[in-house]
């Protein structure tokens, strides 16, 4: 009778752990091909048959709400889909971030051709959870306000090259003696701090830090400089005076706006990363970052140059001076030829001639750069 319990108690483990099985959602964004949709649901049918592990194929659409209660961990394919996710859900579910064939992202840990190794540890229980901050704004005029950002938040005017003037307070408490005066405003995350923040020559914060960070751009004030806070701190700012709309970047969302006075502080959920272990450590983000600082030597760039910069780093295809304008919101062709060619000069980006308009040129990072 003892043998007989304990062979069925077995039983019932082996019928629990079946019935136990992992349910993962997944999101593909419009910047997905079909090609590649097709390259991740054909891994998914591999995984499923090797493994016998349930992958439910629950996807996610961009601005399309869906219940993730029942979901353990979701799949996101390049950086955009995790900034969409972050922003669209309160409380996601954990996140193993992959990186598509010939994408280079620097939130994902695996490539799509280790997933089904991803698969095989997850199922041993074999992470572990890296939990990152958020921030929200509170914007009076935004129907879905506060708006929650993973990477940073940018205060600015409308029109690049036109500044603000603004009081910055820290929990209540005014930072600077007088008005700040200057092109924008920038508050990022310790994860933010690898993005924009660096591009303008801010610090790089460890993940788990408990900190936010504060830069200004352009600032006329000689007291402006880089500020480092807790992420307990209550981040106000006013904008006293302006001649065109206040524009609010949250990560990759733009928001035009009426309103002058705004909150910052931090989001009490985490979005939280999966990390696995025995990873190639060609593959870590921490390498990529080494390639991308070893680029980084803008200390002599102004505040436009830097933001171009920024902008072709991260564009999918060379630009012409007609897109950059757009995209950058620089209309002053002066201000922005300017950039271009020191930005020429110092070997970060190069030109070439536009095939389909001889007259006009096409600019692109140079990501050969030593």
């Amino acid at each position: 009778m003892i043998e007989n319990h304990f062979l069925e108690q077995s039983r019932l483990r082996v019928r629990e752990m079946q019935g136990d099985k992992m349910k993962f959602g997944y999101f593909i964004s419009e910047h997905i091909t079909e090609y590649e949709e097709k390259l991740i649901l054909e891994t998914f049918d591999r995984v499923k048959l090797e493994q016998k592990i349930d992958l439910e194929a629950i996807r996610l659409e961009k601005n399309i709400r869906i219940k993730l209660e029942n979901i353990q961990f979701l799949l996101c394919f390049g950086d955009d889909d995790v900034l969409s996710i972050s922003s669209q859900y309160k409380n996601p579910p954990k996140l193993i971030t992959v990186e598509l064939p010939g994408d280079t992202s620097y939130f994902a840990q695996i490539k799509l051709q280790q997933l089904e190794w991803a698969f095989e540890r997850l199922n041993r229980n074999e992470y572990t959870i890296d939990p990152r901050d958020r921030i929200l704004i509170f914007v009076d005029d935004a129907d879905d306000s506060p708006l929650t950002a993973l990477n940073d938040i940018h205060i600015s005017s409308s029109v690049t090259n036109v500044r603000m003037r603004y009081d910055l307070l820290i929990d209540q408490s005014s930072i600077y003696p007088n008005l700040d005066s200057a092109n924008g405003l920038l508050v990022s995350t310790p994860t933010g701090s690898t993005a924009m923040s660096l591009n303008l020559g801010g610090a790089i914060i460890q993940t788990n830090s408990e900190v936010f960070q504060i830069q200004t751009i352009a600032s006329r004030n000689s007291l402006s400089r880089l500020l480092i806070v807790s992420n307990r701190s209550e981040i106000d700012v006013e904008v006293v005076e302006t001649k065109m709309p206040i524009v609010v970047n949250v990560d990759n969302r733009r928001i035009q706006t009426h309103s002058t006075k705004f909150r910052i502080q931090r989001d009490p959920n985490h979005i939280v990363f999966i990390k696995l272990p025995n990873l190639d450590q060609e593959d870590t983000i921490q390498n990529k970052l080494e390639n991308k600082i070893s680029f980084e030597d803008t200390n002599s760039l102004t505040s436009s140059a830097k933001f171009v910069l920024h902008i072709l780093r991260t564009a999918d295809n060379p630009m012409t001076l007609t897109e950059l304008s757009k995209e950058t919101l620089i209309q002053n062709q002066k201000t922005l030829r300017s950039s271009l060619q020191l930005l020429q000069r110092q070997g970060f980006i190069r030109r070439k001639t536009n095939l389909n308009d001889l007259r006009s040129h096409l600019y692109y990072f140079d990501d050969m750069r030593n």
